[in-house]
C-alpha cells in the first residue's frame, strides 16, 4: 500500500504543496550554483567520498565515489550527470537501486553487473546500459577494485511523443514539392519564412510524415534490448567523426544508442580519437554533452573559452554551444562523450511562492 493510501483530501493537498515549496526552493539553489557556468572538472579537483556511494554494499571496505558534472557543482546543466565509483575486491551493491537511463563505461578491474533479471561478466572498456526504472548493482568478485565512469539522465524515464505513423501516407511514391522534401539541409531555416500558410503546413507534415518512418525503425532496433556493449564488439571508423578535421583523420565508436539495438531514448556514448597534430576547431553543437579524456593531452573549445585538458579531466559541453578538441600532445587524445538526444531541455517552471505569505503556509 503506497504512503498516502489513506491520507485525507486535505492532507494531500498540503503534503503537494510543501512538495511543490520544497522543489521550487530545491531548483533555485540549482540555479544559482549553475550561474558559475563551470565546464571542467579537473583530475586534481575531483573529491571522492565513500558517504552515499557505499549504501548496503557488502565487503569489508566501503565504495567510494565522485561527482564530476552536475548542476550542484557549478555546471549550467539539466539533463545528465557524470559520477566516478570505486568497488573493492569482494564488495556487491546487488540488485537494489532504480534511476533515470544510465551508461556504465569501465576503467578498471572486471564486474559482475546486474541489470533486471539479466546478469553480465564486464571488464575495461566495455560499457552498459541500464534502462530507466530498472533494478540493477554491480558485484566485484576480482582481486582489484573495479572501477567506472557512470553517466545518467536527470530524469525518470522520457515520455515519448507520440507520432500518428502513416499520415496522408497511401504508400505511393509520388513527385515531392520542394516544401515538403525532409532530410540534414534540405530546406534552410532562413527559408521558411518565405512559405505561404499551405507550404509550410505540407513542410510541418512532410517532417512528422518522416519523423514516424525513423521512429518506427528505431523503436524496432529498440526492442532487442540490448544491455552491453563489448571492447572487442566496438567498430572504429573514420567516416563522420574527422568533419572538418585538420591534420590526420579522426575516428570514433558509437558504444550505446537505439540504433545499435539499445532501449534508449535520452542520451547515445560515443568514444572519439583525435591524432597527434590534428584539431576540429569550434565547428559543430548539439544538446547537452559530458566528455571524459581517457587518453591524451588536448585544448577543449567551448564557445570562447579555452581549456587544457588531460586524461582524468572531464568537459561539459551546454546544448548548442559550439566546440571543438585540439591535440597539443605526442600521443592520440582519446574521449568518451555522452551527448543529450535533444536541445536543449525546455526547463520546468517552478511557481515559487504558491500561497505563501511571509513565509508561512496559510490552509485554504
Amino acid at each position: 500500500m503506497g504512503k498516502y493510501n489513506k491520507a485525507t483530501p486535505f492532507d494531500l493537498r498540503r503534503e503537494r504543496f510543501f512538495l511543490l515549496k520544497e522543489q521550487s526552493n530545491l531548483e533555485e539553489e540549482m540555479d544559482k550554483r549553475r550561474s558559475q557556468n563551470r565546464h571542467i572538472m579537473k583530475l586534481e579537483d575531483q573529491k571522492w567520498t565513500t558517504e552515499g556511494f557505499g549504501v548496503k554494499l557488502t565487503g569489508a571496505i566501503q565504495g567510494s565515489g565522485c561527482y564530476i558534472v552536475g548542476p550542484e557543482l557549478g555546471f549550467n546543466i539539466h539533463n545528465i550527470t557524470a559520477t566516478l565509483l570505486e568497488l573493492p575486491p569482494g564488495s556487491e551493491e546487488g540488485k537494489y537501486h532504480t534511476h533515470g537511463e544510465a551508461v556504465k563505461y569501465y576503467l578498471k578491474g572486471e564486474a559482475t553487473e546486474l541489470v533486471g533479471d539479466k546478469v553480465y561478466q564486464v571488464k575495461q572498456g566495455d560499457a552498459v546500459l541500464i534502462p530507466a526504472n530498472t533494478w540493477h548493482g554491480t558485484q566485484n568478485k576480482g582481486s582489484e577494485p573495479v572501477r567506472m565512469l557512470a553517466m545518467g539522465h536527470s530524469l525518470v524515464p522520457l515520455v515519448e511523443e507520440v507520432i500518428q505513423g502513416s499520415i496522408d501516407d497511401d504508400g505511393q511514391e509520388e513527385e515531392v514539392p520542394p516544401e515538403a522534401r525532409v532530410g540534414r539541409g534540405e530546406f534552410p531555416q532562413k527559408e521558411l519564412s518565405g512559405l505561404d500558410p499551405r507550404q509550410l503546413y505540407s513542410r510541418r507534415k512532410a517532417l512528422i510524415r518522416e519523423k514516424s518512418r525513423l521512429e518506427e525503425e528505431l523503436n524496432r532496433r529498440r526492442s532487442q534490448d540490448r544491455h552491453v556493449m563489448k571492447v572487442e564488439e566496438q567498430e572504429w571508423t573514420e567516416e563522420g567523426f574527422g568533419l572538418k578535421l585538420r591534420g590526420q583523420s579522426g575516428r570514433g565508436a558509437t558504444l550505446i544508442a537505439p540504433e545499435l539495438g539499445f532501449n534508449i531514448h535520452n542520451m547515445t556514448v560515443t568514444m572519439l580519437e583525435v591524432p597527434p597534430g590534428s584539431k576540429e576547431g569550434l565547428y559543430h553543437t548539439h544538446g547537452e554533452a559530458i566528455k571524459y579524456y581517457l587518453k591524451g593531452q588536448a585544448i577543449e573549445l567551448i564557445g570562447d573559452n579555452k581549456y587544457e585538458v588531460k586524461a582524468g579531466d572531464a568537459a561539459f559541453i551546454p546544448a548548442g554551444m559550439w566546440h571543438g578538441t585540439e591535440n597539443i600532445g605526442t600521443e592520440p587524445v582519446v574521449i568518451i562523450a555522452v551527448a543529450h538526444s535533444i536541445a536543449p531541455l525546455m526547463k520546468h517552471h517552478i511557481l515559487g511562492s504558491i500561497d505563501d505569505v511571509d513565509g508561512q503556509y496559510i490552509p485554504g
